[in-house]
């Protein structure tokens, strides 16, 4: 039984107990939602603003991801070209996503009237008017995107 004790304690001392890991917060990494592809309209996308933010952690989401929220500017914005649409989604689906955050992509036809997202969503009524799409990435995968949102 000694013999059996002994080895046991010199096991434990040369290898077997392993130090722990440090534990660390996770890594949150940003994905894209699609490849973006060949542009099939004469429109361009101008970033205006983007905020980028992490999430509270709450005890159901002990690993929160970020809010991304993007005021694109749509230059030559044609209505009535179809591509322009497809364009307009693919160009919120190439912005990163993470995991367990929410991504909101808002495009606005007119530059002067594209607003600073730097006080979060909320913008004074006046911008309304612009916002000609509104793309939305939800933690759980869905993906929503709107022609005229605000209307």
């Amino acid at each position: 039984m000694k013999k059996l004790i002994l080895i046991f304690g010199i096991a434990s001392v040369f290898g077997c107990n392993q130090p722990q890991e440090n534990k660390t917060e996770p890594i949150i990494e940003t994905q894209v939602v699609s490849e973006p592809i060949q542009k099939k309209s004469s429109a361009n996308f101008v970033v205006v603003s983007e905020v980028h933010e992490p999430m509270g952690k709450s005890p159901g989401n002990p690993n929160p991801g970020h809010r991304n929220w993007y005021s694109i500017y749509v230059e030559n914005f044609n209505a009535e070209d179809e591509n322009v649409w497809a364009d307009m989604s693919n160009e919120a689906k190439s912005k990163p996503h993470d995991m367990n955050g929410f991504t909101v992509v808002f495009f606005f036809n007119n530059k002067a009237n594209t607003p600073s997202l730097n006080n979060g969503l909320q913008w004074a009524e006046k911008y309304d008017k612009y916002c000609v799409g509104g793309y939305w990435y939800y933690p759980n995968g869905e993906q929503e995107m709107k022609r005229y949102p605000m209307k």
